[in-house]
Parts: structure tokens; sequence; C-alpha cells
């Protein structure tokens, strides 16, 4: 492993890894599921049933909807960095493909990287389902697209939740590229920190 920071009272490093084709599946159920789940909520908060007329305008909205949310998520992700103090970069990511916030070269502890990890799918949920009575057809669609799109884009950000729940409570993360994470996990870990 190349030299990184060493942090004091922390143990040396060791790699976040995600489970890329656990996390594909994952995302395709959770497309799946979510779509039934928003679209039954959307016919319970509407007053029964929703009609959903595909024509250009519906089509756009669609298309539009995807990479619109995509971009949403990551700069709720980035602007909740930004308010904890870390240095932010925005990027696209030709690899994956998509598009990232991060905070490269710096350590973040396990608290911040939780809320970080949450908030996106937390807020354009909670906006979406907000708005999802009053929205005419075409943005019904684009709202129901936003939803489903977040829930399943989000499938590597539970991923990352599930994963910290797990570590002591003073673990720090490390960026070091948009394909690299490094775990710090402290040296002395107290009982506590097994059971938050």
């Amino acid at each position: 492993m190349p030299s990184y920071p060493d942090l004091s009272g922390y143990y040396r490093p060791y790699r976040f890894e995600y489970p890329i084709r656990w996390l594909q599946v994952g995302g395709t159920v959770l497309t799946v599921l979510s779509l039934g789940v928003f679209l039954g909520l959307a016919a319970v908060l509407r007053g029964g049933e929703v009609a959903i007329v595909v024509g250009p305008s519906s089509v756009l909205a669609f298309v539009v909807a995807i990479p619109v949310t995509l971009v949403i998520h990551e700069t709720i992700h980035g602007a909740l960095m930004r308010l904890l103090d870390y240095r932010v970069t925005f990027g696209v990511a030709w690899s994956m493909p998509g598009v990232y916030a991060a905070a490269f070269g710096q350590p973040i502890t396990r608290r911040d990287n939780i809320l970080i990890a949450g908030a996106p799918l937390i807020v354009i949920t909670a906006f979406g389902v907000a708005v999802l009575p009053v929205m005419g057809e075409t943005l019904l669609v684009a709202v129901l697209v936003a939803l489903v799109t977040n829930a399943a884009g989000a499938v590597g950000d539970m991923y990352a939740l599930y994963r910290l729940a797990r570590m002591p409570r003073e673990t720090m993360l490390y960026d070091v590229s948009i394909g690299e994470m490094l775990i710090y996990e402290p040296l002395a870990v107290s009982v506590s920190s097994h059971t938050e």
C-alpha cells in the first residue's frame, strides 16, 4: 500500500471495498420495489389511482429527471460536507459512470460520514413525497422518476451506512480518489463504540 497519512492513535488503514455486483443487483431490486412503493404512495396521497399519460412531455420529464436527480443527490452530499467544514470536489467519474462529491485527502469522522451518506436519500425522499399530492401529470412523472432514481442510486450510500454502523465510533475514513477510500480504526476502542 502506498504511503498515506499516519493518523496518531489509529491502526494502519485498510481499504473500504464496495461489493459492486451485489450493489448492482441491489440497485435493480430497489428500482422495482421503490417504483411500486412510490406509485402506491402517490395513489394514496392523490386520493385514488395514478394515471401516467405517455406523451412527449412525460417522456421529456422522464429523460430529464434522471440526470437532474443524480446531480441534486451529489449536491446534497457536497453541501453537507461543506457545512461540516470539509473541502469538496465535484466531478464526473466516466469509469463508473456517474457524478460524485468527495472530500479527497481529508480524514472524515464516522459520524460525519453517516450524516453525509444518508442525507440525499432522506432529503429527496421527504421533498418528493411531500409534493406528490400536488403535481400535475407531467411533473408527477418527473417526481416519481426522481424518487425511484434516488432510492436505487443510493444503494452505495446504504451499503456505506451498513458498514459504518458496525465500525467503532472513533473510526476515520479517508478518500484517496474516486476509487479508493481508506478506513482508520482507533487503537483503543471503548466498549460503547461497538454498541452504538
